[in-house]
């Protein structure tokens, strides 16, 4: 009866308390987006273009007159010129050109994306005193049964 005791005893102190759990590093990943805008004046050259109005002015019954008119029409935006000639001797010349765009602003977006990885490990608090204790006490009583069995079966099977 006096060895099951001892035996229960002494397999009460051998449990220990359940070890800490292990951390693991975690990741925390940081997506960092960098947009930048750059914004360029851009000249447009148009090519050159001209029209021309030629004739011979002469007065006819005391009035000026345009005799044998050429027109030359321009090869790309520019019309041809619009002449008149009035009775006082007055000559109007007037030509007419569509729209043209002279200035643009180019923009381009450029985009940078940077991910960073940082690890992180929780480290577990330094022991109390009384946590080193308990742990020193405990190796001592594991040697005390280390040393009783090795004793034990020594006289039990050794010295016969």
């Amino acid at each position: 009866m006096k060895k099951v005791i001892y035996i229960a005893v002494a397999g009460l102190f051998l449990i220990g308390c359940k070890t800490k759990t292990v951390y693991l590093p975690s990741q925390t990943k940081f997506i960092e987006k960098t947009s930048i805008v750059h914004e360029r004046d851009t000249t447009i050259q148009i090519e050159q273009d001209s029209s021309f109005y030629r004739a011979w002015i002469e007065c006819q019954n005391n009035k000026p007159v345009l005799k044998n008119p050429i027109l030359g029409k321009g090869s790309g935006k520019v019309k041809a010129p619009i002449v008149s000639l009035d009775s006082s001797g007055r000559l109007d010349v007037g030509c007419v050109t569509e729209n043209i765009a002279l200035r643009i602003k180019l923009k381009e977006l450029e985009t940078q994306i940077n991910e960073k990885v940082t690890e992180t490990v929780e480290v577990a608090k330094p022991l109390t005193f009384f946590q080193e204790l308990f742990i020193k006490v405990g190796q001592i009583f594991c040697l005390y049964i280390l040393f009783t069995i090795g004793q034990w079966a020594y006289l039990k099977f050794l010295k016969k």
